[in-house]
């Protein structure tokens, strides 16, 4: 039986046992995904040293206010010997690509998740203990789970569509409360009032990153006009 809480501890060890060793911290990915993860460097207090990228037009540049951007071969030049890295892809071939490539040049690496997620057990514990139902958490522990180490979830999944494909979310019901936690730009939500045929009590749409939320605010308004939605 997986123990959400012991795999939680055993990462928070596994990180703080590679800090040991090093000094400086160096993140793996000078592009949109660590732009979304910007937030969490500055709220969990991290001194980035700099950043790593295998895009060479990245270069040597300014990322992120001021930090240079190097290939891998020159991460130990560039910042030593005693350096963790932090991958930051969100794509599971090029987490792959680019771990095989830090193991061949002897350099210690997480992924970034595992690093956030090692400050803040009891925050993900609190989650995990809110859900009502069994499947939902476990889902949830799984998804943890893959998000620190990539492997895929022990769960089965087999659904051509991930959001609506159990028919709890297809059904109609007329004045449900839909709550899309991560809503992107809306794209989620716009397949919901189509499948929904527009018939739904509220929508409420979380979206933490300015850019995508103001993206998500213009698709709303589009969706109001075209369904011919009341303003509330």
């Amino acid at each position: 039986m997986f123990d959400f809480k012991e795999f939680l501890l055993s990462n928070k060890n596994k990180v703080e046992e590679i800090q040991k060793g090093t000094d400086r911290l160096v993140i793996f990915g000078a592009g949109n995904t660590s732009r979304l993860y910007e937030k969490c460097f500055s709220d969990d207090g991290l001194k980035i040293a700099g950043f790593a990228d295998n895009d060479a037009r990245k270069y040597n540049k300014s990322f992120l206010g001021g930090y240079n951007v190097v290939p891998a071969q020159d991460i130990r030049r560039r910042y030593g010997e005693n350096v963790m890295i932090l991958i930051s892809s969100a794509m599971d071939s090029v987490y792959w690509s680019i771990a095989s490539q830090l193991d061949g040049l002897g350099h210690k690496y997480i992924t970034a998740d595992a690093y956030f997620f090692a400050n803040h057990v009891d925050e993900l514990m609190e989650c995990y203990e809110s859900f009502d139902d069994e499947e939902s958490a476990n889902l949830y522990a799984d998804l943890i789970r893959y998000r620190i180490d990539r492997h895929r979830p022990r769960l089965p999944f087999p659904y051509g569509d991930a959001y609506f494909a159990k028919p709890d979310f297809v059904d109609f019901v007329g004045d449900e409360v839909f709550v899309d936690m991560g809503a992107f730009v809306g794209e989620t939500l716009e397949k919901y009032i189509y499948l929904h045929q527009g018939y739904f009590g509220k929508i409420y749409a979380f979206e933490p990153d300015e850019k995508n939320f103001i993206a998500m605010k213009k698709r709303v308004e589009r969706l109001k006009a075209e369904w011919g939605f009341e303003e509330d």
